[in-house]
């Protein structure tokens, strides 16, 4: 994938200039909306690629029983097999099927798709105690997107603790003590990702607009304008983390139409390291311990030299060009390209397709 991709890139490079920046959107409460934030027509009107795709992977879904986890607990380990580590990778799967199985329930209108959304949001609700952790719970937003799927469904002995506990973790994330250097990093910008997204999902505008002003402000201390460069690429060395902190800063915007100069000059520096081949030495000049260790530990990246996997920029290419511009797109990612995580930003991005 990677191969075609920059060869792709390279022969529509031109085109990538008709997309100046990110298209803007309205700050607004999305919890009774029928499209939800990116979205051109409704979730259920689906290319029939990514339909079938959809489905597939739902019907997967079905046969999974929910595992949520009463804390979670991925962020900032090297061991891949402690306990608690590997439970939570589990249960961020829970996540993926549960915004699948909304969208195929808004795909085909079967009850069973709806039904085993709403058991996994339930079952989150009732076993998970959020802390409010900035990395450990971003994994979480497609439970957040399915609540908004299904949520103008929900009876009250379901809507009252879903609601109950996604309350919980918004109000949680807003009450979060950064340290010095979490304050400006992705750790920042995939906490406000989620504060959005569940202003969102709860309708509340008041805090959704003081959680604009926030992102704006944190944008002027993340990303660089002038460079496109994020501080975590400066810290880490890394396109890794680059397209780790623009994955949310994207969403953000989605949600909010904010900070979109800076995150636009943020996908074009990404944009032109992939175009030009400068992919590798990734970490050489990293400042974080943990990036090391995680490379002896297995993780698959952070290990100096290392090049940076194109696919890794699915998430941010997709929701980058979701928009009026879709077409403008140099990127040629289809239902067969994308892992199951980047079907849901793939439809959505289809949705402007002409």
């Amino acid at each position: 994938m990677r191969r075609a991709l920059v060869a792709l890139l390279v022969a529509f490079a031109p085109l990538g200039e008709a997309c100046a920046t990110v298209p803007s959107a309205p700050v607004a409460s999305v919890r009774s909306a029928a499209v939800p934030p990116g979205w051109h027509t409704d979730p259920g009107a689906l290319r029939p690629p990514v339909r079938a795709r959809v489905l597939r992977e739902a019907d997967v879904a079905l046969g999974r029983a929910p595992r949520p986890v009463p804390t979670l607990a991925s962020a900032g380990g090297a061991d891949r097999a402690d306990p608690r580590s590997v439970a939570s990778r589990a249960a961020f799967e829970d996540a993926d099927d549960a915004v699948l199985l909304a969208l195929a329930w808004r795909t085909m209108g079967a009850e069973r798709y709806r039904a085993a959304a709403v058991a996994r949001l339930l079952a989150w609700a009732l076993v998970n105690a959020p802390t409010g952790h900035p990395v450990d719970e971003t994994r979480l937003d497609g439970l957040v997107t399915a609540y908004v799927l299904v949520g103008a469904t929900l009876g009250p002995a379901e809507e009252l603790p879903i609601r109950a506990w996604l309350t919980t973790m918004r109000d949680r994330k807003a009450a979060w003590v950064f340290g010095p250097r979490t304050r400006d990093n992705n750790h920042h910008t995939h906490q406000l990702k989620m504060r959005v997204l569940l202003d969102a999902a709860l309708g509340d505008t008041a805090r959704l607009a003081a959680d604009t002003l926030e992102a704006e402000a944190h944008a002027a201390r993340n990303l660089d304008e002038r460079t496109g460069e994020s501080v975590d690429l400066r810290e880490r060395d890394a396109l890794y983390y680059h397209a780790y902190d623009l994955d949310a800063w994207l969403e953000i915007h989605l949600v909010t139409g904010c900070c979109a100069a800076p995150v636009t000059a943020a996908f074009r520096l990404l944009e032109r390291r992939i175009l030009a081949g400068e992919t590798g030495g990734e970490f050489e000049a990293s400042v974080s311990p943990l990036d090391a260790a995680r490379a002896r530990a297995g993780f698959g990246y952070g290990a100096p030299g290392s090049t940076f996997d194109a696919a890794r920029a699915t998430h941010a290419i997709l929701t980058f060009y979701t928009g009026p511009d879709a077409h403008s797109n140099p990127f040629a990612l289809s239902a067969a390209d994308v892992g199951r995580r980047d079907l849901y930003p793939l439809a959505r991005y289809e949705s402007w397709l002409p």
